[in-house]
């Protein structure tokens, strides 16, 4: 049977490559987690960089799904060069992407996964964008494929839907505590307009969650907790996964997160809150001409946006056999390979260390001190703000 081994870290590139994992059928899954520590339902090896990064090793397996972050893939995919730059036998199939919305403008994210066999794009915009400028830079777009939205989640019919409003957090957006508050009170005022509606707070995470993505430097329930005097009995935190909370809403509110786009798969309406601007920091400039953008009081006095189609086409996709035709495309590949006895060319990676040094160098050190100088900047403003309320 052919293997297949999944590199990843944290909660949400845990959940675009379990997803994509479960399209290769006919193979045998292994997945290793990278400094993360916290309990998931499949099994995991628990390896280190010097026992994974081993020709021995790697040469079990037939596919890799790397799905780390951006610097962290170039590193991998570095030494992955170094391991198969002699042709002997085969090697793996090395696949990238990215589990969420992307820019294609900002193109670093992008670059640090050139070198690897396919790298899986989400929507029709980021392949367009992509494919011109790798051309620009003389990158061959080989690798490119428009796999979109990698998810396993079923599609909601209409009759299932409920008088149910899902607010989704995002970690730090908005990014000061002032801008905080203030969607909480709006929330709570939307809770008593709506006092025959379920209104549903989803954070990013719970105090002291593991193996994140991204950490909240506030906690929208500490803030609920001090700032909301008379709480609407309508409101509620909710902890579920949210492929479960989309099957049972009817409107979608969030700043700019991925999940309005696994809402719009879902067929729920969604909001994209306008009231802090159109900001890269945010995410909300992906979602220009979606007709999504709405502001609190509007959604308040009971209005509603409307999803452009030409938008959704090009920018929500979500089709599973994109991805079946892409997992068809490796496992023939794959079969070749070890039928001929012939190693994949390696595709040529575009940061290299003579015109990219400082880059180069930096990507390839370790970030220990810089994630304890974080860490200790994280527990301080989590402290101060306990103290605070």
């Amino acid at each position: 049977m052919n293997k297949l081994l999944i590199i990843t870290d944290t909660d949400s590139r845990i959940k675009w490559s379990h997803a994509f994992s479960q399209y290769f059928e006919n193979f045998d899954k292994h997945f290793v987690l990278k400094n993360n520590n916290a309990p998931y339902d499949f099994e995991i090896l628990r390896l280190d960089n010097k026992q994974i990064l081993k020709r021995s090793f790697l040469n079990n397996y037939d596919v890799i799904i790397l799905a780390l972050g951006g610097g962290a893939n170039h590193k991998f995919i570095i030494r992955f060069h170094k391991i198969f730059k002699t042709h002997c036998g085969k090697r793996p199939i090395l696949i990238t992407g990215l589990n969420g919305i992307s820019d294609p403008e900002n193109l670093h994210a992008f670059l640090c996964r050139v070198g690897s066999d396919y790298i899986c794009l989400n929507s029709l915009k980021d392949y367009k964008v992509i494919s011109a400028k790798f051309k620009a830079l003389n990158i061959t777009t080989n690798p490119l494929y428009l796999s979109g939205y990698i998810r396993k989640a079923p599609i909601k019919s209409k009759t299932s839907i409920k008088d149910t409003i899902l607010f989704v957090c995002q970690p730090n957006a908005p990014k000061t505590i002032i801008e905080q508050e203030y969607v909480i009170s709006k929330l709570a005022s939307l809770a008593n307009a709506f006092p025959d509606k379920t209104i549903l707070i989803k954070p990013r995470s719970k105090r002291l969650d593991k193996g994140l993505t991204n950490t909240e430097k506030y906690y929208f329930h500490d803030i609920y907790r001090y700032l909301i005097k008379k709480k609407p009995s309508n409101l509620h935190f909710v902890y579920k996964n949210i492929e479960t909370l989309l099957t049972k809403i009817d409107l979608c509110i969030t700043i700019g997160s991925t999940v309005a786009l696994e809402a719009i798969n879902h067929k729920c309406q969604v909001a994209i809150l306008s009231d802090f601007g159109i900001r890269n920091e945010y995410g909300n400039q992906h979602f220009i001409n979606s007709g999504c953008f709405i502001s609190f009081d509007e959604l308040i006095q009971g209005k509603t946006p409307s999803l452009c189609p030409d938008w959704e086409k090009e920018n929500a996709i979500f089709d599973s056999r994109l991805i079946k035709d892409l997992v068809s495309e490796i496992e023939q590949k794959t079969a070749e390979q070890k039928q001929t006895g012939d190693m994949l060319e390696l595709n040529k990676i575009f940061y290299n260390e003579k015109q990219h040094t400082y880059l180069f160098r930096t990507l390839q050190k370790k970030k220990t001190k810089r994630r304890i100088i974080s860490k200790i900047y994280e527990i301080f403003s989590e402290l101060t703000y306990i103290f605070k309320t």
